[in-house]
């Protein structure tokens, strides 16, 4: 059965997550020209109310099966292996059934009486509908991960945003003559899409490749089987405290867009205003700046089942260089964005979406963004060693400060919006010094030391070498414009940033490459 490192395993995803995130700009390029912000606003209301809801249709599986993958292989144990698959998807399929019935029916209320804009209720069933889809689709990347293959879900996911990026921005302008409310049901249409076409691609690999095929033995298992009995309660043990970390975590994104739609309306704002300054928010400014987490993502997924399977060893020596090696392997490949975004927040705003206004939200998103970037590796270490519950009281915490940071600032009309932006920061950064004084205190020692910090410090500096070198350029000197001024400064900077932490002995990105292209990572 192949396997793959932590590293090569984390660039496989990363590379289906880069070209993803890359494809996910064409519906925030598109649809703000062609429909208007406020179509895209409705969308990004609903988005957070489906993640909700998708919570409880995962009840943490996708976590849980992993890690029960990973142990089962180390044993060899193919039974365990697949009774463990078989459970995760029944269970998976029915909550997830019941939560698209519900949120269709809840659609009506919700949109009248929690947003007070009807515009909302037709998004909000079509959102409905997805919910099984991709609750099934989530179970099968993760019996692919906890064998430690990533590129099935690699694959899947490529799969998923070329169909959906096009089909958003297609239905969002086919359906714009019958109304917003149409338009943005129509993006809401493409994300069902794209997770049919994942899902038949994974069941397609599933069926067809035997080495990943369980045992016909155990395919209807017998509930009545104390095998099964045992399996069950690992699911719901180890999937419990992830299911509450994210019912914690996606109840306040769920909660978040009612406050701050209310908020705004409060301070003035109508309520086609208000959808739009919140799509520009979260579908634009948010968006670009938590590009880097796909990076932080997809260590994540490889760390989980590679830290369960050494702590289950009580290799402790292992589990701890997994842990150091992911976060420097994150703040060497995404604290030059944070440096990028911090700098650069003007240009970015008027090249990329020709919106200047989005300038101070990229610059006050940057704070946090180290922050917010290393956040990942740390709470996927805090759940592969299962003790995902301090991980769900981090995130209660942080997601109280959050809202109660969007109740006092965002009905400020001097504020507004931007009060929005300070309350991310201010959970980003609460959530990650949390995760961070846990590890710390149960490990007894620190994930990350002195080696981040000057990564950090070396790529402002090269970000800020980029941003005043252009600007001392000659003016004969003439570039082709200001998108290929930016690329040139952006280029610049990184080829600064790389060739130091190189010469400090801070990161080796040449060898790290090298060995990924001859695949040792």
């Amino acid at each position: 059965m192949p396997r793959q490192s932590l590293l090569r395993g984390t660039f496989t995803l990363l590379f289906a997550g880069v070209f993803g995130r890359l494809m996910g700009f064409l519906p925030k390029f598109a649809i703000p020209r062609l429909a208007g912000t406020e179509v895209l606003g409705l969308a990004q209301l609903v988005l957070p109310l489906l993640f909700f809801f998708l919570a409880f249709a995962r009840f943490g599986l996708h976590v849980a099966l992993p890690k029960g993958i990973a142990q089962a292989a180390s044993k060899q144990d193919d039974v365990r292996m697949a009774r463990l698959f078989y459970l995760a998807a029944g269970l998976t399929l029915g909550f997830g059934g019941v939560g698209g019935a519900l949120l269709a029916i809840l659609a009506e209320p919700l949109a009248r009486w929690a947003f007070a804009n009807p515009e909302l209720v037709l998004p909000l069933r079509v959102a409905g509908l997805a919910l099984g889809i991709m609750g099934i689709g989530t179970v099968l990347r993760a019996y692919f991960q906890g064998l430690s293959d990533m590129r099935p879900p690699a694959v899947a996911a490529t799969v998923e945003v070329l169909v959906r990026s096009p089909a958003a921005v297609l239905l969002a302008w086919l359906l714009l003559p019958y109304g917003s409310s149409a338009a943005a049901a129509g993006i809401l249409a493409a994300t069902l899409l794209g997770e049919i076409a994942s899902l038949a691609y994974l069941a397609l690999r599933y069926r067809r490749d035997p080495t990943f095929r369980p045992p016909k033995a155990v395919r209807i298992p017998f509930l009545g089987s104390q095998n099964v009995r045992d399996d069950l309660r690992f699911l719901f043990r180890e999937g419990w405290p992830v299911f509450l970390t994210q019912v914690i975590a996606s109840s306040a994104y769920a909660v978040e867009p009612i406050l701050v739609n209310r908020a705004l309306l409060h301070g003035g704002a109508s309520a086609s205003e208000a959808a739009a300054l919140y799509g520009e928010l979260t579908g634009l400014a948010v968006f670009l700046v938590w590009f880097p987490t796909t990076f932080s993502y997809s260590l994540s997924q490889s760390l989980i089942p590679a830290m369960a399977e050494a702590w289950a060893r009580n290799d402790r020596r292992r589990t701890a260089e997994l842990l150091r090696q992911s976060v420097r392997h994150t703040a060497a490949f995404t604290f030059p964005f944070a440096a990028f975004f911090f700098f650069f927040a003007s240009p970015l705003a008027e090249v990329l979406f020709a919106t200047p206004r989005l300038a101070p939200h990229l610059s006050l998103l940057a704070l946090a963004a180290p922050f917010l970037y290393v956040q990942g590796p740390l709470g996927s270490a805090l759940q592969a060693l299962g003790w995902s519950q301090v991980n769900a009281r981090n995130t209660l915490a942080a997601s109280v400060l959050k809202l109660a940071a969007i109740l006092a600032l965002a009905p400020r009309p001097d504020l507004g919006i931007r009060g929005v932006t300070v309350a991310y920061v201010l959970q980003g950064v609460l959530l990650t010094v949390l995760h961070h004084r846990a590890l710390v205190r149960r490990l007894g020692f620190s994930p990350a030391g002195e080696t981040e910090g000057k990564l950090f410090l070396v790529a402002l500096a090269s970000a800020a070498t980029g941003v005043y070198a252009l600007r001392l350029l000659p003016a004969e000197v003439v570039l082709g414009g200001s998108v290929q001024e930016l690329l040139f400064a952006l280029l610049a900077a990184a080829l600064l940033y790389a060739l130091l932490a190189e010469r400090l002995g801070l990161y080796p990105f040449s060898a790290t490459l090298t060995r990924l292209l001859r695949g040792e990572g």
